[in-house]
């Protein structure tokens, strides 16, 4: 019998990380590809990405592939179901699982226990989950829907805030100095341009700058990161809300701002107080491929999820296709 051997694929929206592990599951190899998101690249592009990934496994290694994939943007069944049918059929794997790449590391951290997660990086979005099958979601939906709380939306409101001071809609400010320091224009009015020319990232990259120009006293500043951390804050609440998950149900963090700012942490910590919730909080233990792969191995563990009304589920868990025998 051929040995079992699992591709964990973590596909985000810059780069794609793959981790080989063996039957045992311990780590083989790692594999490192472009960004995989299909609604941004198209879903002809994430195939390419994945399946390159696949390919590279060394077939002398490779066994009976199973193949764990967590995709940034692939938040519906349909495209899910899409995804998997392709990597089954070009990739030869035995199985294929994909889900977005947000649930793989709920499950991954939380196992079948009540939790929520909190993930702050260039978007935001807030998963919760009881444990006994029900779910929630709050936020996650793009800059244009609703990223409070991310590094692009903080960005954003800092150019906003800048203008005014500029204008002198406002007080005086040091963010459009320092903005355009980051930015590494000539001059505020130049600002306008680069940021038309700027990624995603880029953009999100100026949060850094507003919250270091906070953490120096900056009111403007302050006042946003009050505000996008509160909204964030509202986001977890209200998933724990519905859900009516027990005060014990931790609170997990992962994400850019929360690993790279004290500053955003503490200020994050101090709203939620505000709103009265004294959950315990943690970063995540689990994370990249490592937690896809966990995920993959906790997956069929789970209970069956309970959809909300008017609402597919987000992972069922994930969609999973096995070759035809």
């Amino acid at each position: 019998m051929e040995m079992q051997t699992t591709l964990a694929i973590d596909g985000g929206a810059t780069h794609t990380r793959a981790g080989h592990y063996d039957a045992a599951g311990a780590l083989v190899a790692e594999y490192a590809g472009d960004a995989c998101n299909p609604i941004v690249l198209g879903e002809e592009r994430c195939l390419q990405v994945l399946a390159g990934l696949a390919a590279g496994i060394p077939p002398a290694d490779r066994g009976t592939l199973h193949l764990c994939v967590a995709v940034s943007g692939a938040n519906s069944t349909l495209l899910r179901d899409r995804i998997a049918e392709g990597l089954l059929r070009v990739t030869g794997a035995g199985t294929v699982t994909v889900a977005d790449d947000a649930w793989p590391l709920l499950v991954a951290n939380a196992g079948r226990k009540p939790a929520v997660l909190v993930i702050a990086g260039t978007g935001a979005v807030v998963l919760g989950q009881t444990g006994t099958g029900r779910w929630g979601r709050a936020g996650g939906r793009g800059p244009l829907l609703g990223d409070e709380g991310g590094g692009y939306s903080i960005a954003v409101a800092g150019l906003h805030a800048a203008a005014h001071a500029v204008d002198g809609l406002s007080a005086p400010s040091t963010l459009p100095d320092a903005l355009v320091a980051a930015a590494g224009v000539d001059g505020f009015e130049a600002l306008p341009a680069w940021c038309a020319k700027a990624g995603k990232d880029d953009m999100a990259g100026l949060a850094t700058v507003i919250l270091a120009n906070a953490e120096q006293g900056d009111k403007a500043a302050r006042n946003i990161v009050i505000d996008q951390t509160r909204a964030l804050a509202r986001h977890a609440t209200a998933v724990t809300g519905r859900l009516n998950l027990p005060k014990t149900a931790p609170i997990l963090m992962h994400g850019g701002l929360f690993e790279k700012s004290a500053y955003y942490r503490g200020v994050f910590f101090e709203t939620l107080r505000a709103l009265g919730t004294d959950r315990p909080t943690r970063p995540v233990a689990h994370r990249g491929h490592a937690a896809v792969f966990r995920f993959a191995a906790l997956a069929e563990q789970l209970p069956p999820v309970i959809p909300r009304e008017g609402e597919a589920s987000p992972f069922s868990v994930g969609s999973r296709f096995r070759e035809k025998t």
